[in-house]
């Protein structure tokens, strides 16, 4: 398969796969979603839980987010 033959496809699983660049994310990710989806809890919407959990040891960086900002003056 080559991107000239199924370029939608190519471009979709590209996208899907990219944040799965190291293995560890990966088994962190496969591992979050089989917790998640268990017989008591089959939603079909796994995406937003599954964003979160596999996030959690990233922090926000406030200083570059509170720099590009400007305060709102008073009335």
């Amino acid at each position: 398969m080559t991107e000239k033959e199924y370029p939608l496809l190519f471009k979709t699983s590209l996208l899907k796969l990219l944040p799965f660049a190291s293995t560890y994310l990966c088994e962190t990710a496969f591992s979050t979603l089989t917790a998640i989806k268990t017989k008591y809890r089959s939603r079909l919407n796994v995406e937003p839980d599954l964003r979160v959990s596999v996030s959690d040891n990233i922090s926000p960086r406030i200083n570059i987010l509170t720099a590009s900002v400007q305060a709102q003056g008073s009335h």
